[in-house]
């Protein structure tokens, strides 16, 4: 593989990666605005959890996660970690995770440099 190609197909994986991140921050806006105009509705702050998030977004995969978890992961990953993870704003995730991948896929200096 000449440098060429890899550079080329480090430069399209930084673009999926960057992308992705995006989308994360697109739709954690999307969720932001939700519980905005929830909470102005209600006149009381709730937030909407990441499961909540994931169970009316995509119902069959929220209801195959515990059940997955359970069988494939150590007992102890699952309670304390992945529930409370599932129990988290799903503001803070998704603007979390947004970042954190447009920090991996931007340009030469970023945290993926292509150390493929």
């Amino acid at each position: 593989m000449t440098f060429h190609r890899f550079w080329e197909s480090c430069r399209m994986l930084r673009l999926v990666i960057r992308l992705l991140g995006f989308l994360a921050l697109a739709m954690g806006m999307a969720v932001g605005v939700h519980d905005g105009a929830r909470i102005i509705a209600d006149g009381a702050v709730s937030l909407t959890s990441l499961g909540a998030a994931l169970m009316a977004a995509f119902p069959r995969l929220a209801a195959m996660i515990e059940p997955t978890a359970a069988r494939t992961l150590h007992p102890l990953i699952w309670d304390p970690v992945l529930v409370n993870i599932l129990l988290l704003p799903a503001v803070l995730v998704l603007f979390a995770a947004g970042t954190l991948l447009l920090l991996i896929g931007r340009g030469q200096n970023g945290l993926a440099a292509c150390a493929l």
